[in-house]
């Protein structure tokens, strides 16, 4: 019997892309805000009972796992049918509203370790235009979390955004 135990640390689920204005909404994305998760790891990754905040809002997720090198997606239960199957998505109710001009996100573990936490703001999107609506802000390297605004820019994908896939805005941008 194989047995494998791995305790996550920080960014090992980073908070990957964030779509807080839908509106208006381009092609065949749902009209709903979301969040995506990266996980950067070779395990999975148990997600039950984490929290998720937005803010000073708190929500507990529910029992899902995220798969290695995978994404999930997070938004209402409302909104969550309207994802194609295609898409990892796990509907959270009262998923707590994303403010179109910045918030700060936190990932925590039940223990209330910070796996990953942002604080985007609107000029993260890089581009006048796009930060009026219908286009997430992706994450260029989920191997970089830290570096802001550095990091962090508007969705080129024709649909606004690529939720529960790799990034359209992926390039290398190491930390040096």
């Amino acid at each position: 019997i194989n047995f494998i135990y791995y305790t996550v640390k920080p960014f090992d689920v980073v908070i990957n892309e964030v779509m807080a204005d839908p509106d208006p909404v381009f092609n065949s994305l749902p009209n709903s805000e979301y969040v995506e998760l990266y996980n950067r790891t070779p395990f999975a990754i148990n997600l039950n009972n984490w929290k998720f905040s937005v803010g000073n809002n708190t929500k507990i997720l529910p029992d899902v796992t995220i798969l290695p090198d995978s994404f999930i997606v997070f938004t209402s239960t409302t909104a969550a049918p309207n994802y194609p199957a295609s898409c990892n998505v796990v509907g959270v109710s009262s998923f707590p509203a994303l403010t179109n001009t910045g918030q700060t996100l936190t990932l925590a573990t039940p223990q209330n370790q910070i796996i990953s936490t942002i604080s985007y703001t609107d000029v993260w999107y890089q581009d006048e235009v796009k930060k009026d609506g219908g286009w997430s802000l992706e994450q260029i390297y989920p191997n970089n979390p830290c570096a802001g605004i550095n990091n962090w820019q508007a969705s080129t994908n024709n649909n606004g955004g690529t939720p529960g896939s790799k990034n359209s805005v992926f390039a290398l941008n190491p930390d040096n």
